[in-house]
Formats: C-alpha cells, sequence, structure tokens
C-alpha cells in the first residue's frame, strides 16, 4: 500500500484546527470575551454622555462651582449688545483707517468690516472666551464636551456660521430662538455646529 506523503501534513492542519476551535469554545475564553464586550459597550455609552457630563457632575466639596447654561434672555442681551459694540467699533476704525490713508471712508468701509468679522468675535472668544457683550452679561462661550475654551478655527467657523444665518429669512429667527427649547443644552444651531455651549462665568 502506497503511503500518501502529504498525510502528515493534513493531519497537522487538522489537529492544529481542533485545538483552535477548542480554545475559542473554552468556557474561560467565552467568559472573557464577553466580558470585553461589556466593557466596550460601558465606554461607549459613557463616551455618547461625556459632551455634557461635565455640566452636571456632583459638586466638589471646595472645588468650583458648577457651570449654569444662560438664558436665552441673557443671550439676546449680550448679542444686541455686540452688535451695537461692532457698529461703533466700525465706524471708529473705518475713520481712524480713512485719516490715516486718506480718501473716501466708503473706500475702506467693506475691507473694515470684513477684518473685524474675523476678528472681533472669534478673537474675543477664542482668547477671553466671549466678546465684550457675553462677557457684560456674565456669560462665556465654552466647548460642550469638556468646558474648555473654543479655538480661534472653532469660534470663527461659530462666529460665520451665525453671521451666515443672519442673510437667510426665517432661519435667521428660529436660530436665534432654537435655544429657548433646544434640550438639554439650550443650544442654537450655531452652536451644535461649533459643538459649543455658552454657559454662565464662574462667581466665586
Amino acid at each position: 500500500m502506497r503511503r500518501d506523503p502529504g498525510r502528515p501534513a493534513r493531519v497537522d492542519r487538522y489537529r492544529a484546527v481542533e485545538r483552535v476551535s477548542a480554545l475559542l469554545f473554552h468556557p474561560d475564553v467565552q467568559t472573557a470575551v464577553l466580558v470585553g464586550m461589556e466593557e466596550k459597550e460601558s465606554s461607549s455609552a459613557e463616551s455618547q454622555h461625556a459632551p455634557d457630563s461635565w455640566l452636571y457632575g456632583p459638586q466638589q466639596p471646595g472645588g468650583p462651582p458648577q457651570p449654569v447654561l444662560a438664558s436665552a434672555w441673557t443671550r439676546a442681551a449680550a448679542f444686541i449688545s455686540d452688535i451695537v459694540i461692532f457698529g461703533v467699533a466700525l465706524g471708529v476704525l473705518g475713520a481712524a483707517v480713512t485719516f490715516i490713508l486718506g480718501g473716501s471712508s466708503d473706500l475702506y468701509g467693506f475691507p473694515t468690516f470684513v477684518v473685524l468679522l474675523f476678528c472681533y468675535s472669534p478673537i474675543c472668544t477664542a482668547w477671553w472666551g466671549g466678546t465684550p457683550g457675553k462677557l457684560a452679561f456674565g456669560i462665556r462661550v465654552v466647548r460642550a464636551r469638556d468646558g474648555r475654551r473654543l479655538s480661534y478655527g472653532r469660534a470663527l467657523g461659530r462666529h460665520m456660521s451665525h453671521a451666515g444665518m443672519q442673510f437667510v429669512p426665517f432661519l435667521n429667527v428660529i436660530n436665534n430662538l432654537s435655544c429657548v427649547w433646544d434640550k438639554p443644552l439650550k443650544q442654537c444651531f450655531h452652536d451644535k455646529i461649533a459643538a459649543s455651549v455658552v454657559v454662565e462665568r464662574e462667581r466665586s
């Protein structure tokens, strides 16, 4: 009888498959897999709640007070104040540029407006946590995930999306009022775009 030279190799493969199967179906291995899956699901669920968990975390004894979400009325008052401040700054800066460079004020009006558009709200929000109007009313803009200050890029995106919505009929009104009924973070549409929330400043 002729012996098959490939038989030992096949036998070794069969034995390897049997060992792997026995290992996979071993009770200890199955338990470890189930525990790992439960831990992964738990961490995933925690990450889903992470964006606003810092807002509602337990107060630590002797620690800083928990932030409180800014009311819609405070936000509206701050917004109106910023419009006034922005208009005054635009007029003063435009007059200064015209005085220094000469010529008509109409020539520098639009460039001055663009410069302020990219500087006023984004820089103030990134550096100090809010525009002069917001800071005057005791509120600030922070990241929804961890309460930290926004970067310039995120603050710029928030501001430009807000400014763009002002030129769309009805959307401008709905956006500015959406923080009244939004739950649980009282966010306007531009807040959601930038993943930010508006909160009261820490009170000592």
